[in-house]
């Protein structure tokens, strides 16, 4: 009677410990992604300062004599990002297996902060 007992007082003992194993995890997980909401779309400037941008897509027209470069250097910002990065996700974007635009106009999206 007395191993019973014992093993009972085990297992809930085991079944206390999981509880308060997962939701140290799962708030730690909460605090974490929190932090990263509050703080994901903050930027620190070159004076110090923090400014806050908000990402936002539009459609600009391209013609063969543009490339995603010249486009990069025109609407990235470089707190958030660099020029190959900026390209890289228009590409993703658009669904580009190349950073060359093809002759004519067309349209492509683009992501743009402000």
């Amino acid at each position: 009677m007395k191993t019973t007992h014992n093993i009972s007082i085990i297992k809930r003992r085991r079944e206390l410990k999981r509880k308060i194993t997962s939701f140290c995890i799962l708030t730690t997980v909460t605090v974490i992604l929190s932090v990263l909401f509050i703080f994901g779309s903050k930027s620190v400037a070159s004076d110090g300062s923090i400014k806050d941008y908000s990402k936002y897509y539009k459609s600009i027209e391209v013609s063969g004599d543009d490339s995603l470069y010249d486009i990069a250097s025109e609407y990235s910002v470089p707190e958030l990002m660099t020029e190959e990065e900026f390209v890289r996700e228009v590409m993703f974007i658009n669904n580009m297996e190349s950073d060359k635009l093809s002759y004519g106009k067309s349209y492509i999206i683009i992501p743009y902060y402000s």
